[in-house]
């Protein structure tokens, strides 16, 4: 019986997103590893050995006998990856519908990459972020550029964010974090869209989200946003409460548009299994910024 092998671009975004699901405290610099030899590891989900180990790269320190002491040391070894785990860990429908996803991005980007290096924002400063012709934010780790390019056969405004240190341990990390969290909402009304992902350069494009964000909205457009805007706003975040979406309120997160409605950007993902909490907070945190902006435009009128 021959086994057919999975794409390449999948086997990536299986591990990437493997990588993504470690917690610091029990797997230290494991998602950075990971990610660092993506390349190679993307090939043990069907040939590793059962378990695949690394080095350490700083002391573990713990009191004993009231005293701190190196209880392991630098070099000793780490489990980088664990067959069965990682076997137990795709089993979940939802896990492999974001590998899917992320692994289309990845395909995307290859397409999109000539016209990204033409745009010259990889390792960009953020000084020259700033005067960049497309810039359309930056922040102290990293720039969001404007650019048009076809998709999928259709021309879109997309959004490309970049590191300004991308060869820093967490710059990939970081940005697979945004892709991963778009490849989990992909198809979902109301979510930006994200379009392209790449590990190396670390870039993640999404799709601009249509209308101006709650932070520049005038006291006019405030006072027009519909009643069922509102409604759709709080339907679309209880859709993906499944998911463990989490808000980030701030204002620049949530863009209006009229006629479209609301586009939610930069979103998180909760803590397996306090779906129900983030659910609950989120809808709170919709409530008040909805306060917010109806006591701001009433003020500026």
């Amino acid at each position: 019986m021959q086994i057919e092998q999975k794409p390449v671009e999948l086997l990536q975004a299986q591990i990437a997103v493997y990588a993504k699901s470690q917690v610091e405290r029990e797997a230290p610099e494991r998602t950075g590893e990971l990610l660092s030899q993506l390349g190679d590891v993307a090939f043990y989900t069907n040939y590793a050995p059962d378990h695949v180990n690394y080095a350490r790269k700083h002391n573990k320190k713990s009191f004993v006998d009231g005293e701190i002491v190196v209880t392991e040391a630098v070099g000793s070894p780490l489990p980088l990856f664990d067959k069965k785990e990682y076997a137990d860990f795709l089993k979940d429908p939802t896990t492999r519908e974001q590998s899917r996803n992320l692994a289309k991005m990845s395909r995307t980007y290859d397409k999109l990459a000539p016209k990204i290096t033409g745009m010259d924002i990889q390792d960009i400063s953020y000084k020259d972020a700033g005067e960049h012709p497309n810039i359309l934010g930056r922040g102290s780790n990293k720039a969001a550029f404007a650019f048009r390019a076809e998709v999928d056969g259709v021309e879109k405004d997309l959004v490309a964010l970049v590191d300004h240190a991308p060869d820093k341990s967490y710059a990939k990390a970081k940005l697979l974090e945004r892709a991963s969290n778009l490849a989990l909402v992909k198809g979902r009304a109301g979510f930006e869209q994200g379009v392209a992902w790449s590990n190396d350069p670390p870039v993640v494009v999404a799709e601009r989200a249509y209308g101006v964000s709650l932070e520049e909205l005038s006291s006019e457009q405030a006072n027009n946003i519909l009643p069922e805007h509102w409604q759709k706003l709080a339907t679309n975040v209880e859709a993906v409460a499944n998911l463990g979406i989490a808000l980030d309120p701030m204002l620049s997160n949530f863009y209006y548009d009229p006629k479209e409605g609301f586009t939610v950007i930069d979103f998180r993902r909760s803590v397996p299994g306090k779906e129900k909490t983030t659910l609950d907070l989120n809808l709170k945190q919709i409530d008040e910024i909805r306060s917010q902006i109806i006591a701001q435009a009433r003020v500026r009128v």
